[in-house]
């Protein structure tokens, strides 16, 4: 679904984060007028948390607005296979020369390289202080040539962020190269509104960390495991039915291989989304009917159809889209 207004703006008055929605943008640089909010939001010391559209891939910015400007990365990258994906780089890119975080963390939650594949050649990343968090069994040489200092540690407390904190978790078993070890980024807000990037964890990572993150029920916002897969029990009926996020985020593309997102899996979250007077539209595939359409006023998001997604983590308690 392509917008063509980006004025339109609706107070809800429910919780404490906010969502823009740019224009389906892949195929050119930032929009400017999402720039010009992220822009302002800096300025005004509130933290927020950009999900890039990168196709089949993942990229969140955490921004954490202080008289030392720092960006978190939590993952970014593309499949290389897919057409967009040199401009992907180039957006992201722009974005990080356009803002000029004096201090980036990298967060990279496993050794995917639709995950890390777009944090080579950063511009001017030299000239930054840049510290990369990776689990020793992830690191391979594409990672370990990612300009910044790679970390001796991944921390475990809680980090600040403005008005914000967030805290990596990692998972109990350390020693393979793949999903199921996919770090996780919990974010939170002074008001104790929370949200989880998943990554690709699978189902049994779910299952290990549900007894520990329902006590944040409902979430505020979570990422849809896994590019909103079913794939090993990812997205499982307890996962959603405990955690009852209220905003639904999923970074994939259209790919017939895979049919991200799974419609499924969006099933799951369906019944505790949070519903506003705004209609949508997203697609999720299916084995038997391939990807399919539909219309909702539920707060689910795919970066395909929606493009870069904003949350503004703002102490007041209002929600607004903007597209």
């Amino acid at each position: 679904m392509i917008y063509k207004s980006l004025t339109t703006l609706i107070t809800l008055g429910v919780t404490a984060a906010v969502l823009y929605l740019s224009s389906h943008s892949a195929n050119r640089k930032i929009n400017p007028k999402l720039l010009e909010k992220l822009q302002i939001n800096i300025l005004k010391k509130t933290p927020q948390l950009l999900t890039l559209n990168t196709g089949q891939g993942s990229c969140h910015l955490l921004l954490c607005p202080s008289s030392n400007f720092k960006m978190v990365i939590f993952d970014c990258g593309s499949l290389p296979k897919l057409v967009r994906h040199r401009t992907h780089k180039e957006r992201f890119r722009y974005l990080i020369s356009e803002l000029k975080p004096k201090k980036l963390e990298i967060i990279i939650s496993h050794a995917d390289e639709d995950h890390y594949n777009l944090l080579n050649d950063l511009p001017q990343v030299d000239e930054i202080p840049t510290k990369i968090y990776v689990e020793p069994h992830q690191q391979n040489d594409q990672i370990r040539s990612i300009k910044g200092k790679i970390a001796d540690y991944i921390p475990s407390q809680i980090q600040n962020c403005g008005n914000a904190t967030y805290k990596i978790l990692r998972q109990p078993i350390r020693h393979h190269r793949n999903n199921k070890n996919s770090l996780m980024l919990l974010i939170q807000t002074k008001n104790g509104k929370t949200g989880l990037l998943t990554a690709d964890i699978t189902g049994s990572e779910e299952k290990h960390w549900l007894p520990y993150l329902k006590v944040y029920a409902p979430l505020e916002f979570l990422s849809a495991s896994h590019h909103g897969s079913i794939s090993h029990q990812s997205n499982h009926t307890n996962w959603a039915k405990n955690l009852k996020a209220r905003k639904l985020i999923i970074s994939s593309a259209r790919v017939q291989n895979w049919l991200h997102p799974r419609c499924e899996a969006i099933q799951n979250y369906l019944p505790y989304l949070f519903q506003s007077e705004l209609k949508q539209t997203y697609h999720c595939g299916s084995f038997k009917t391939g990807y399919k359409l539909f219309h909702t006023n539920k707060s689910v998001f795919t970066t395909h159809d929606n493009g870069d997604i904003l949350i503004e983590l703002k102490k007041s308690s209002t929600i607004s889209y903007q597209y």
